[in-house]
């Protein structure tokens, strides 16, 4: 499966020297959390001092730097896309969020440059969050879309009492 990038982020990307800076943007959000945790992989702006915060701006959110370890999505043709976080637990509500079975938390995964955080370069989409293991300080998270062939098709059957007028 192809990609669609900018032709300057590409030649960026692929050059021998650049100034531009990849940066990973995950929002994670469960019915648990008050609202989606938005975490950066650049420390493009200083958010406080007290305690020292960073951030990355982008569409008009802010996503907290967090050093995330990500695995990317490979783009297999015969499987899912999967990927893999190592996230540190900044926050107790994502701890909570993350060990909690209640419903499964979803999180979407873009690449920006840092001199146009704005502008989304490659998305993912929204991945189901799979499973989670913790140890004193990271969380390792697995992350699944489901396939498409694994839907049902047709996605109904027609039936005389559901459909009558096919069956007259």
């Amino acid at each position: 499966m192809t990609r669609r990038i900018s032709l300057n982020f590409r030649a960026a990307l692929t050059g021998r020297a650049s100034e531009a800076i990849p940066v990973v943007l995950l929002t994670i959000d469960h019915p648990l959390l008050a609202e989606p945790q938005r975490l950066s992989t650049d420390n493009t702006e200083r958010l406080s001092d007290e305690p020292r915060l960073y951030c990355t701006r982008s569409r008009g959110d802010v996503y907290t730097f967090a050093p995330i370890d990500v695995i990317l999505p490979g783009d297999s043709a015969d499987r899912a896309p999967a990927a893999e976080l190592g996230v540190p637990l900044v926050d107790e509500s994502l701890l909570q969020a993350l060990r909690s079975t209640v419903a499964p938390g979803t999180c979407r995964i873009e690449l920006v440059d840092a001199a146009a955080p704005d502008i989304v370069e490659m998305s993912w989409g929204v991945f189901d969050i799979a499973a989670a293991s913790f140890d004193t300080a990271e969380a390792r998270v697995k992350l699944t879309h489901e396939h498409f062939e694994n839907e049902p098709w047709p996605a109904g059957s027609f039936y005389p009492n559901w459909f009558g007028g096919l069956f007259q």
